[in-house]
């Protein structure tokens, strides 16, 4: 009995369940092409232990696609599904390098739309995260600002916080000098996931993409010897425990 090319394909497709390439495994259940259409359910890819040189480590992180739809002759329709079934990080966690923000405020164009400040770097100390750089008013005078991140209840925004201001590394600034540096991350922080709350900042996590992402943020950590940000993201239904992962 001579089967058809759909035929043939729908047995290909349903026999895919699990695709493993070196640190990364893909599972998928109930893969069914429809003429053009392709669709499936349950897709969670599980990614273990990747280093990007010097700027993240990924520790390990397990994603949910709970169900795509993909069509051939109109692609976007991707995305589409992916608001209807959002995707879910089930758990995560990784680190990131002060290091590489440094790189990316070397560039020349990473403060052209802020004339009032120049020579940004940031650091971690005590367990906070240091904005360093110098202001431009009048005159021009060392500044550093002290930002802490919280994740707010619930695990879906993160809170950033500006504690204290400092001019000359020593001297607090008074009101109107946390205005000016509020008005400096505004123009930076101006995104759609990000609304401004007094002095603070609230991160959406949902609305980092396109289309909404669902995750639980346990923990951000600050590391002071080996100057990372570290994140570690856990939802209620995992497949692997991460209470005893080392993040480094």
């Amino acid at each position: 009995m001579h089967l058809d090319i759909f035929s043939k394909i729908n047995i290909i497709f349903h026999s895919i369940s699990t695709i493993t390439l070196g640190n990364y495994n893909l599972q998928v259940e109930n893969l069914t092409p429809r003429g053009d259409i392709i669709s499936a359910e349950n897709i969670t890819l599980n990614i273990n232990d990747v280093l990007v040189k010097d700027v993240c480590r990924l520790k390990h992180m397990e994603l949910l696609l709970p169900s795509i739809q993909y069509e051939i002759k109109n692609p976007l329709a991707f995305i589409h599904s992916l608001k209807a079934s959002p995707p879910r990080i089930l758990s995560l966690v990784a680190s990131l390098s002060v290091g590489f923000l440094n790189h990316l405020a070397g560039n020349k164009d990473f403060l052209k739309d802020i004339e009032e400040i120049e020579e940004v770097r940031f650091d971690i100390k005590n367990k906070k995260f240091q904005v360093i750089g110098k202001a431009k008013k009048i005159l021009t005078i060392p500044f550093v600002t002290i930002v802490g991140v919280y994740v707010l209840p619930g695990g879906k925004k993160i809170k950033i916080n500006v504690e204290k201001v400092q001019v000359l590394n020593f001297l607090p600034v008074p009101g109107i000098g946390l205005s000016l540096v509020m008005n400096i991350m505004s123009k930076k922080l101006a995104l759609p996931f990000i609304q401004q709350d007094g002095t603070a900042f609230i991160v959406d996590t949902s609305k980092l993409l396109p289309f909404p992402l669902e995750m639980n943020v346990k923990a951000i950590e600050m590391d002071d010897e080996t100057k990372k940000i570290i994140v570690t993201i856990q939802g209620d239904v995992t497949t692997e425990s991460l209470q005893d992962e080392s993040p480094y």
